[in-house]
């Protein structure tokens, strides 16, 4: 019999208060999603970069860890169309 064990592990580096992500900070998700900007009270808040695997990117404000305000999503290309850039202005999900 063979056991595999999985590894999950997120890794935040960055500044703290109360035991909680707080201040500029980069969090690596155990999914490979990297977000690097400002944590208030350990909730994403004003200006961050969320990028994802396949290199494509949001960057712009956050409010209570959800995207909004005004920001820029970016697309990497997938042939050779070259990137893609939309810059938009979130209000909220």
């Amino acid at each position: 019999m063979v056991a595999v064990v999985a590894v999950i592990a997120c890794r935040y580096e960055g500044e703290w208060r109360d035991n909680e992500r707080h201040g500029e900070g980069t969090y690596l998700a155990a999914n490979g999603v990297i977000y690097q900007g400002r944590w208030v009270t350990d909730k994403k808040q004003g200006p961050g970069t969320l990028t994802y695997l396949d290199g494509n990117c949001y960057t712009g404000e956050w409010a209570d860890d959800q995207i909004k305000g005004v920001g820029t999503f970016q697309f990497k290309p997938s042939n050779d169309e070259g990137e893609k850039t939309l810059h938009l202005k979130v209000f909220g999900f």
